[in-house]
């Protein structure tokens, strides 16, 4: 049964908001994915209604299929200089099959319009934030010890 409560529900994808996650998207595809990324993408607006009902269907039902969860997965050295007999010379790559990256993307889409439209954001969180970066976070940290800095001098005047 599907939640009747609007503050528990999203509005579904269009078809133009999903395009958008599949230009997007990288042409790197998964051996369990059923077709090539790439002829997904070249024949897309065959596929399209198709794609985008499969994706709000699984987030209107809340449900990933179990098959989506797998990845195969590749340890890849990180760097040709060191030691490939070292494990943490290592970096793990898993590959997610196309269709769960763009439920995964449109489920980010629906989460960010929500925490942003319902004002949600930590006010002064910079990761994972529009015109935010550790620079904007660091010049905050800068401009509040400045600041206290100033009224420690100007208290020293008065008091």
């Amino acid at each position: 049964m599907l939640p009747t409560d609007s503050s528990n529900s999203f509005s579904p994808a269009t078809e133009d908001k999903i395009l958008n996650l599949i230009i997007k998207s990288s042409d790197a595809t998964c051996f369990l994915d059923p077709m090539p990324t790439r002829l997904v993408k070249a024949q897309i607006d065959i596929s399209l209604p198709t794609i985008t009902k499969i994706v709000n269907e699984s987030l209107s039902l809340r449900y990933f299929p179990t098959d989506m969860k797998q990845a195969p997965v590749k340890p890849v050295l990180k760097k040709p200089s060191l030691d490939s007999e070292i494990h943490k010379n290592y970096r793990i790559i898993s590959n997610l099959q196309f269709l769960s990256k763009l439920i995964e993307g449109a489920a980010v889409l629906r989460i960010t319009k929500h925490v942003t439209v319902n004002k949600l954001h930590e006010p002064l969180q910079s990761a994972y934030s529009a015109l935010s970066s550790t620079e904007t976070a660091l010049v905050k940290v800068h401009n509040d010890i400045r600041m206290m800095m100033m009224i420690r001098r100007l208290s020293s005047w008065f008091f």
